[in-house]
């Protein structure tokens, strides 16, 4: 019997073919919708989380809280260095300090980060080294214009990766320095092998060669590892308080992990793709009332019919069930189309954008089944309109 009903409802729907497709269109859209803003949403969160996990989860940055007053005994100096290495639960510690340069073609100029660090940063860093070598104590102390770059840069600048011994000429701050390259480290950022006039990369160079190039000798900040991930809410408390017993001051430093980073990030991410699919979502519900009206004209078309099965046997139940799976039949549909065209779009969107779609099998069920949940709420009130017809009284209507 069931079978019977089914195909009753599959027969109706292709008599109808243009109206029925017109009628999923709204589903297909906004099941569309909703996959490929998930899909964009969870590939973004992933690309961030998983370049934020190459620089290490157990990696922290300190730095002077600028939001409150500063005094120069406030700010982070090189004495601190060795005041914080002495803190069983830091690994490794290098100063930072940055600059922002530019190679220079002849019609082109690339923006280059240029860090002055310590023999550690690369450790901190988790630079995988390609060719040469990361600076050494030796470098800092004979402050000589050394740069590590990294192999994608290498390529575009001297035409091949391995530029150990290569010199590279940067314009810092409206004058030329040379440097000599003594390493190259891979490029694991996907973006930055393009080819392109936005292009950025990052070098290092010795902290002590930065310090020649700046009017002052305060540290921007000191990155660092930890030995225990697990207690880095408590290390980040204890170096505060252990600055701000050093410096004699309160509220004056900040401590941030890659873990708190990636929450915050994941937590926007999260919330914004919420609030999109939310949007996109309100496309379904508007699908479902446009099967819910297309369903009511079914039924007054149908009437005459209706009241013929009544005649013969049919129970209320029976035309029920019949109109119900045509409305679910149609929203199934519309959400298998949906979230084909979804996966499409994703991953054309994603290739424009430069962002893999990430999406979880969950969210295909989830979708399919929110399509199929719509087929019923907005099937049941035409359903239940058809199956309380009169079958005198249908019988009669023209």
């Amino acid at each position: 019997m069931m079978w019977e009903i089914f195909l009753s409802a599959y027969n109706s729907i292709i008599a109808n073919k243009i109206r029925s497709f017109l009628t999923i269109i709204g589903i297909v859209i906004g099941i569309a919708s909703v996959i490929t803003i998930s899909g964009l949403g969870e590939g973004s969160k992933k690309s961030v989380n998983d370049n934020l996990a190459k620089l290490g989860t157990n990696r922290i940055n300190i730095s002077t809280n600028y939001r409150s007053t500063i005094t120069a005994k406030d700010r982070l100096g090189y004495d601190d260095e060795d005041f914080l290495k002495a803190y069983d639960q830091i690994v490794n510690i290098s100063p930072l300090r940055s600059l922002s340069v530019k190679y220079e073609f002849a019609d082109d100029y690339y923006t280059v980060t240029l860090n002055g660090v310590n023999e550690e940063a690369d450790k901190i860093e988790n630079l995988d080294m390609m060719y040469g070598s990361f600076l050494e104590e030796s470098n800092l102390k004979s402050k000589k214009s050394v740069i590590v770059i990294d192999n994608v840069f290498a390529k575009k600048v001297f035409k091949k990766e391995n530029a150990v011994g290569e010199q590279i000429k940067l314009t810092i701050r409206g004058k030329q320095k040379m440097f000599t390259v003594i390493g190259v480290y891979e490029n694991t950022s996907e973006s930055n092998t393009k080819q392109s006039q936005n292009y950025s990369t990052t070098a290092y160079t010795p902290i002590t060669v930065v310090d020649l190039l700046l009017s002052n000798f305060y540290v921007s900040q000191y990155e660092a590892t930890v030995k225990d991930i697990n207690k880095i809410d408590e290390i980040s408390e204890n170096i505060i308080k252990l600055l701000s017993i050093k410096h004699r001051n309160n509220n004056k430093y900040n401590v941030e992990s890659v873990m708190e980073r990636m929450e915050s990030i994941n937590s926007i991410l999260s919330t914004l793709t919420i609030f999109i699919s939310f949007v996109a979502g309100i496309s379904l519900f508007v699908g479902g009332i446009g099967v819910m009206n297309i369903m009511l004209v079914s039924v007054t078309e149908r009437t005459k019919e209706i009241g013929i099965c009544k005649s013969i046997g049919a129970s209320n139940n029976h035309i029920m069930f019949q109109f119900i799976i045509e409305a679910i039949i149609l929203c199934s549909v519309g959400g298998i189309i949906g979230i084909i065209s979804g996966y499409a779009a994703s991953y054309i969107i994603g290739s424009l954008v430069d962002v893999t779609p990430y999406i979880p099998i969950l969210t295909v069920f989830i979708a399919f089944g929110i399509s199929t949940l719509i087929g019923v709420v907005f099937g049941v009130f035409p359903a239940k309109k058809a199956a309380q017809l009169n079958p005198i009284d249908a019988l009669r209507y023209e």
